[in-house]
């Protein structure tokens, strides 16, 4: 019986037919698949890094938009305008400065 089921196998195997092509065009059909294969993931890795940045650009906008509306609710006191000041008008005095002290009265200390 082992003899059959070995023997029918053996049959089977031997009725597959290999098909043996050009070694060139193996080679070139080879290449064309892993350049397929590199472009693909070329154009992923670049997918990615595009999505990498669009999300960290949309996130620091948002960051910035928060903080700026963080920065609206605070009511910080305004510094009032300064009042009007009039020019005024500056007199002249043309009175002759005297001293305070005549000479004459002034004691000196030799004498005291």
């Amino acid at each position: 019986m082992t003899y059959i089921f070995v023997g029918s196998l053996f049959l089977m195997i031997s009725c597959i037919e290999v098909i043996v092509g050009d070694p060139e065009t193996l080679k070139l059909e080879e290449l064309n698949r892993r350049i397929d294969e590199f472009k693909l993931e070329q154009i992923r890795s670049c997918k990615e890094e595009a999505l990498m940045d669009a999300e960290s650009y949309v996130d620091s906008v948002l960051f910035s938009e928060v903080n700026v509306e963080l920065l609206d609710s605070i009511n910080m006191i305004v510094k009032p305008p300064q009042p009007y000041r009039p020019q005024y008008i500056k007199d002249i005095d043309t009175t002759k400065i005297s001293p305070f002290f005549d000479r004459g009265d002034a004691v000196s200390l030799d004498s005291l």
